[in-house]
């Protein structure tokens, strides 16, 4: 019983973890990439961490080929129109 006790404790702690890297990482975009927010709803994803770590700005993801994003975006479940929105706003 007292290993069981010890694993739950554990698997508390790393939830713990993600809930609060996950929200580190949420206040940082708002500062300086909100739409990478508004784009994805699934932040504790790898999917999301290969996008910022791809394009951790608007100006670098405003610069990618269409055709990367799009893959991305459909991994991520990003509309095509937000996409076409962040190209033509400015940065």
């Amino acid at each position: 019983m007292r290993v069981l006790q010890q694993l739950v404790e554990q698997r508390r702690a790393l939830v713990d973890d993600v809930r609060r890297l996950t929200n580190r990482i949420t206040d940082a975009l708002k500062q300086y990439f909100p739409q990478a927010l508004e784009w994805s709803h699934d932040k504790d994803t790898v999917v999301f961490c290969d996008f910022l770590t791809r394009w951790p700005t608007l100006k670098q993801a405003q610069r990618a080929r269409q055709a990367r994003l799009r893959r991305n975006r459909r991994c991520l479940c990003i509309q095509s129109t937000d996409l076409s929105a962040a190209r033509q706003s400015p940065s």
